[in-house]
């Protein structure tokens, strides 16, 4: 992290946390016009931006691409934004024409010092996203090409398929991991050594494939027939239930999983979603979080907004589309979580784990049953059944969004 960055964020702290009027009240910046999050500016936050796979945007509707980094420039101190997490597939095909197209756009938070770091996709560094051996020149060529984003470490030499990075949140010590799709055992096991040297930090993984839209790991026993596996793909790349097995549940530090690449709609939804809270071997929570809406709008601008209050230990998710100026109002898409352990911190603890409407984290929730996720494939049909097994373009126009309620009314354990 840049001393420029830092400055600004301990500068904007300060104003939250002792900028008062002469009344007493706590002196905030005024509320953009607009649909998307609102923070609580009583209490000092940090935004992290998510965003799902973009790679129909980036082949045939950058100008969602464009307005979702516009906004994230027009609102890094409202919303704190401290980071930008890409859960990879930043494009839907390996060619020097798409990276150039991302590129475009992501350059101009890189630009502006705001740290981005990228998960590898299957579509970022496999020739066809699916059977063809791993590609990975563009992908390191793309990430490379910011040179105020360059990880901190990296598994290996030159390459940036598996990075860490650290930040500060608020004077607390934060780290990001990246394991591409499909990593190896030796990846998960660096994972796992990096996270373990730094205790003291708050681990944050982004990792293309790791939970399904029936809040499943991917790969996990009993799962039923899954496809586009990693496993499926090349021997030596392991699911997300190993990553969950010999990385995260034996770090007592990885709070927060972030991942995409599910193309079969969540039950009640047009798009895939999903959240899972495991307990690492230590006992503390670790909470997962999926998201990919190449399936509906091509992408339609969809960006998660995830909002961290460390000194009440509560996380806000919101679901905003800066293309649409339209936020999603269902519980799978915009919900609360409260007792988190936010690093530095003694969370608050509140009753009821999520909210609105859930049970306590600590008590499993089963999922709605919904059909086996799958992921990808660059064509399907013009409107896609909940049982494809591939992910579709989708065709639907931008302009509606969603109140269904969906089937994760509350994260189930494990």
């Amino acid at each position: 992290m840049t001393p420029r960055f830092l400055n600004r964020r301990l500068a904007l702290l300060a104003v939250l946390s002792v900028a008062f009027l002469s009344a007493g009240t706590l002196t905030a910046q005024a509320s953009p016009s607009d649909n998307g999050p609102h923070p609580n500016q009583s209490e000092p936050y940090v935004t992290f931006v998510v965003f799902p796979d973009t790679q129909f945007e980036t082949q045939q509707a950058e100008g969602m691409l464009n307005a979702q980094v516009n906004y994230v420039l027009a609102n890094r101190d409202y919303l704190n934004i401290v980071g930008v997490l890409h859960e990879g597939d930043v494009v839907n095909q390996v060619t020097d024409k798409q990276f150039a197209t991302a590129r475009k756009y992501f350059k101009k938070l890189d630009d502006a010092d705001i740290p981005m770091v990228f998960a590898a996709g299957n579509h970022d560094i496999i020739a066809n996203g699916t059977t063809s051996g791993k590609t990975t020149g563009r992908f390191n060529s793309f990430v490379a090409g910011f040179p105020h984003n360059q990880p901190d470490g990296k598994y290996s030499s030159g390459d940036y398929t598996n990075t860490y990075r650290l930040m500060d949140v608020l004077g607390s010590k934060y780290l990001v991991i990246t394991l591409q799709f499909g990593p190896t055992d030796g990846m998960i096991a660096w994972a796992k050594s990096v996270a373990a040297a730094h205790k003291d930090a708050t681990v944050m993984l982004l990792t293309h494939d790791y939970l399904t839209q029936a809040n499943q790991i991917r790969g996990a026993p009993g799962n039923g027939v899954e496809s586009y596996l990693p496993s499926q793909m090349n021997g030596s790349y392991r699911n997300g239930y190993t990553i969950q097995q010999n990385f995260v549940k034996q770090s007592s530090n990885v709070r927060f999983v972030f991942s995409g690449h599910i193309g079969v709609r969540t039950r009640g939804l047009k798009w895939a979603v999903g959240l899972r809270r495991s307990t690492s071997n230590a006992g503390t929570a670790t909470y997962a979080m999926m998201v990919n809406f190449q399936i509906y709008q091509n992408g339609g601008g969809w960006t998660r907004f995830v909002t961290l209050y460390p000194a009440s230990g509560r996380v806000e998710v919101v679901t905003y589309s800066p293309y649409q100026n339209k936020q999603l109002t269902d519980k799978a898409d915009k919900f609360t979580l409260t007792g988190v352990d936010l690093g530095g911190f003694a969370p608050q603890q509140v009753p009821g784990g999520v909210s609105p409407g859930a049970t306590a984290p600590d008590t499993p929730a089963p999922a709605t049953p919904s059909p086996t996720p799958t992921s990808p494939g660059t064509t399907a049909p013009t409107t896609p059944p909940d049982t494809s097994s591939s992910e579709p373009a989708p065709t639907e126009s931008p302009t509606s969004t969603s109140t269904s309620t969906p089937s994760p009314s509350s994260p189930p354990s494990g």
